[in-house]
């Protein structure tokens, strides 16, 4: 039987949905008439990159994230033979959908990225949908020849989201059919490897979902020719499977799950202290009675999933294939969860390497350990994911850069194109030549957006809308080093990033919508809480010997040495020295690209401040990073960099060079007179530029803001709780007060891994109205007497 995938009404009704707020959809009423302008709306409310949901939500910034062109590497990015991530964009297991029945004008959404040739046999006709660039999309189809969508109940992954075969409805796999779809027309200023594709995304409204009971899902997608799987341009079977990327709610929960810094390291020392404590994590979550967790909607994450290797992985084998043997165990381990987790990129998660090695295994001696870099790329040569690789081409780059290990200084972040904040291709997507780009080994940020989603987005639950910023958001030859081992591991926004989730912001103060920003940085900088507002310079990489003296310096004598500090360490009380060496928060500008047009410094950190000042609207902050609990409330007229800290340049510069362990991190050791001089000038204008929001007062007649801290999930912590470390996850409690009518993070409740116990440690509540100082600083803080540690 011949049938559409969607009919003239449905379509309409669909597009009408894809444009409108919530509130304008749930009328009966709407009809053809108003199709065009809603479309209008629509189209002007993304860029032509982006995807929004019907209810707003910012769910693909970037369609583009898991093209292949823009995640070239040497090392394959696939697990079990597929990309993860390829043509289906969106959910996926670290940017899932939440669907609830109750609320109305909802729908779900997916976005996929699919070859013009996949659908040809379909017969595809676009109709204009308005005048914003989108098309409605019909297909003639039969049940041989299809798109085909399914949900799949985790008792049914075996014969469904993991089979090579087609798919048919059954026992816990549901068939849903698409209201309507929906194209982007393509640009002319489009870049040319993206124009293979058609962006479409396939909108389910309630009618389409009625019969889809509320659960946790996979999300399925099949294309289907003669009733088998159709073979895609490139030889891969078109189809694509996400674990848990879609929730279906009858209403709103209460509760949130927190968890973060998992840091998962495999085949190490650390694998114990970090990827079995995330599989107890999961058991525990999945097995809970604690109503906040077994009722809880959703989880969300800080960052650092993560780890990127461990001390001890150094040889070429071990590092190249880090990523992708930890994103194994990860994804393995997550999609056994029984909630959806909404995932959070740290600065462990996106490690990179132009695959210059340590020189041990440069050399013939590599032999004996049957490491050298050349046995660790030549099996993966003629599959490379970068195409056209080879090896005497990499040899090549590896001698133009042998004296910039870290790579070439190119203004890229990810991918092929220098970006800029833009409405256009033309001006927004500059690309860049592969002979000047970076020939990179391999690139944490590749592998997480082939296996869990973008690196960035937004979702709403109910009237909070969680805007997820990645802070590593550095440039790619800043983010290099060998395994674990970089020198510059805080935090950072480019222009794009912070244009998008700036208008996230203004989207959010228009809708009323509460936000909740989750990052795994302070963009405050300063240390542990203290120090406001310091931040690291962003160095050259020259070597392992140099990132593994600033590992030894920060981690593991660091404490030790600030204990028994020299005279240089002990010129004033707060120890400016030490205090520096430790957890880098966040950077200064990038010497070579982050300049304004008067030739300034511009500092992501102090950008990402004047938003949250700006924005009344930004109630919760969620971070990550330093490995404790936290919390401080804030309110009108309070500062959220205090004005009583002020960097001394010329003292702070000198502490940053005198300090042996620091100044080693520099490139060449230089002469400390020189070095002073120059982080002296650095310092002075970044204490200028902080005084413009130092002691300046948050925004808002009824401003309120909450900070709020969690501790690793790993074994990581030097926090305690009862002499025992600290370290587990925490639940949120999402509530209403009197004289405000949408549910907040109003309570948190502490759960300690004691032997992979997960004992509830106690509830705090959150009381806005008041006032609290970090628990550092402030002796009143509910924390401070339940935890003991906070980097005094």
């Amino acid at each position: 039987m011949s049938f559409r995938s969607s009919s003239k009404l449905l379509s309409l009704v669909g597009l009408a949905l894809l444009a409108c707020a919530p509130a304008a959809c749930s009328s009966s009423d709407e009809g053809p008439s108003t199709v065009a302008s809603e479309i209008n709306r629509a189209a002007a409310r993304d860029l032509p990159w982006e995807v929004s949901s019907p209810e707003g939500e910012s769910v693909v910034p970037n369609v583009f994230y898991a093209e292949a062109s823009e995640n070239e590497q040497i090392m394959p990015l696939t697990i079990d033979g597929r990309h993860v991530i390829d043509r289906l964009v969106y959910p996926t297991i670290g940017n899932p959908n939440l669907f609830v029945r109750s609320e109305n004008g909802e729908s779900f959404l997916t976005v996929m990225r699919l070859e013009k040739e996949l659908l040809a046999h379909l017969s595809p006709r676009m109709e204009p949908a308005g005048n914003g660039g989108l098309m409605r999309l019909e297909l003639t189809e039969s049940e041989r020849d299809r798109l085909a969508f399914y949900l799949v109940e985790r008792g049914a992954r075996a014969a469904a989201t993991d089979s090579n075969g087609t798919v048919s409805p059954g026992p816990g796999v549901i068939a849903v059919r698409p209201s309507a779809l929906i194209v982007h027309v393509i640009a002319d200023d489009m870049p040319e490897p993206f124009k293979a594709r058609w962006t479409v995304r396939a909108l389910f409204d309630r009618e389409a979902m009625k019969a889809v009971p509320a659960g946790l899902y996979d999300v399925r997608m099949e294309v289907l020719r003669d009733g088998s799987i159709a073979t895609a341009p490139n030889g891969s079977s078109a189809y694509e499977a996400h674990y848990n990327a879609l929730r279906v709610f009858d209403r709103p929960l209460a509760s949130i799950v927190n968890v973060t810094d998992t840091q998962v390291s495999v085949g190490t020392a650390f694998e114990d202290k970090t990827l079995a404590k995330l599989r107890e994590f999961v058991a525990r979550v999945n097995a809970s009675t604690d109503p906040t967790v077994r009722d809880a909607a959703f989880i969300t994450f800080n960052g650092d999933l993560h780890n990127g290797g461990s001390p001890e992985i150094v040889s070429p084998s071990a590092v190249a294939n880090t990523y992708r043997r930890e994103a194994e165990a990860i994804l393995a381990t997550l999609k056994e969860l029984r909630l959806p987790i909404f995932l959070t990129l740290g600065n462990h998660d996106g490690y990179a390497s132009t695959g210059h090695a340590p020189a041990l295994f440069q050399s013939r001696i590599a032999d004996f350990f049957g490491a050298s870099l050349h046995d660790a790329v030549d099996d993966v040569a003629k599959r490379a994911e970068w195409p056209g690789f080879d090896w005497r081409d990499y040899e090549r780059y590896l001698g133009e850069t042998k004296n910039q290990m870290g790579g070439k200084h190119v203004d890229i972040f990810s991918g092929a194109h220098v970006r800029r904040p833009a409405t256009t291709f033309a001006e927004g997507w500059l690309p860049v030549d592969r002979a000047q780009r970076n020939m990179v080994l391999y690139d944490g940020v590749h592998q997480w957006q082939r296996t869990y989603g973008p690196t960035y987005a937004s979702w709403h639950f109910g009237k909070t809308r969680f805007v997820n910023l990645d802070s590593y958001d550095l440039r790619q030859h800043r983010r290099t080093g060998w395994g674990m081992y970089t020198v510059n591991y805080g935090g950072g926004l480019s222009k794009v990033q912070l244009d998008w989730a700036t208008r996230e912001l203004d989207r959010a103060e228009a809708a009323s919508d509460d936000v909740v920003l989750v990052a795994h940085h302070d963009p405050r900088g300063g240390h542990q809480g203290k120090d406001y507002p310091f931040y690291f310079e962003q160095l050259e990489y020259t070597g392992i010997d140099q990132s593994f003296g600033n590992y030894l310096g920060a981690e593991v004598f660091g404490k030790t040495f600030c204990k028994r500090a020299p005279s240089w360490a002990q010129s004033d009380e707060r120890k400016e020295s030490c205090l520096h060496d430790g957890l880098q928060e966040w950077m200064r500008s990038d010497p070579d690209f982050d300049r304004e047009d008067d030739g300034r410094s511009w500092y992501s950190g102090f950008a990402m401040i004047d938003a949250i000042y700006k924005h009344p609207r930004v109630r919760t902050v969620l971070l990550g990073h330093t490995h404790f609990n936290s919390l401080e409330i804030l309110g009108a007229g309070d500062a959220l960099v205090p004005s009583s800290v002020r960097l001394d340049p010329t003292t702070t510069a000198s502490y940053e060079v005198a300090n042996p362990l620091r100044a080693h991190s520099r490139p060449n050791h230089p002469a400390a007179a020189q070095a002073i001089a120059t982080a002296t000038q650095e310092l002075a204008e970044l204490d200028k530029a902080a005084g413009q929001l130092t002691g300046r007062g948050l925004e808002g007649d009824a401003r309120e803001l909450v900070v709020l801290r969690l501790t690793s999930n790993a074994d990581l912590t030097d926090q305690k709780q009862g002499g025992r470390a600290m370290y587990g996850f925490a639940t949120l409690g999402l509530s209403k007060r009197d004289g405000y009518d949408a549910p907040q993070i109003n309570d948190v409740t502490f759960f300690i891994n004691d032997g992979g116990r997960f004992e509830a440690v106690q509830r705090v509540a959150i009381d806005r109205r008041r006032r609290i100082g970090n628990a550092a600083t402030d002796p009143a803080n509910p924390l401070r007497g339940l935890f003991e540690g906070f980097g005094e």
